[in-house]
């Protein structure tokens, strides 16, 4: 004869299974997702110089730990986040063009537009999103070449904007890639 579970014992059994599968793949992805210092190496073994630079808080709309760094001279931001899912949350708030961040859940929330000085490219890998302002096309290069270790656009130009983050995309499929080792 087959016992049954009452209703009640059998959703609670179903909530601690997912609640258990949670805790265990957002510790496992914190423990293996490319964190602020593994995507510096990569930058580096790509033929960058990367030096920290004294943080002074970031952007408050991004949650993320923030590390102020310079990429070849050039001033990027890497925010680093406890979970790769916390950080996709950030990511999913900024606008394509990267001027307007929604914080909030739906209608619940707030609208936050960034008037830059130069174009802002957003990158996300892991737990760490990393923002970039300018044109440079090394500095774009550089983080692009991270595409086959995860770092990608937050956000994608559209095709044919001639924005410069396509532009340097352009360029760089152009270039070869130095050799890995």
């Amino acid at each position: 004869m087959a016992s049954r579970f009452p209703p009640r014992r059998a959703i609670a059994l179903t909530a601690g299974f997912v609640a258990a599968a949670l805790v265990v793949y957002v510790g496992w992805t914190s423990l293996t997702a490319p964190d602020t210092a593994s995507v510096v190496d990569s930058l580096r073994a790509a033929g960058a110089t990367v030096t920290e630079r004294p943080s002074s808080g970031g952007f408050s709309f991004l949650h993320g730990s923030p590390h102020h760094l310079l990429v070849n001279g050039q001033d990027v931001w890497m925010y680093e986040y406890p979970a790769p899912a916390l950080a996709e949350v950030d990511a999913s708030s900024i606008s394509a063009d990267g001027s307007t961040f929604h914080t909030g859940i739906g209608p619940f929330g707030s609208t936050v537009i960034v008037d830059y000085i130069a174009p802002p490219h957003f990158y996300k890998t892991g737990r760490v999103i990393a923002l970039y302002v300018g044109r440079d096309a090394e500095t774009l290069r550089l983080l692009r070449l991270q595409d086959d270790r995860g770092l990608r656009p937050c956000r994608s130009p559209r095709p044919g904007s001639g924005s410069p983050d396509e532009e340097a995309v352009r360029a760089s499929a152009r270039s070869p890639a130095p050799p890995r080792a």
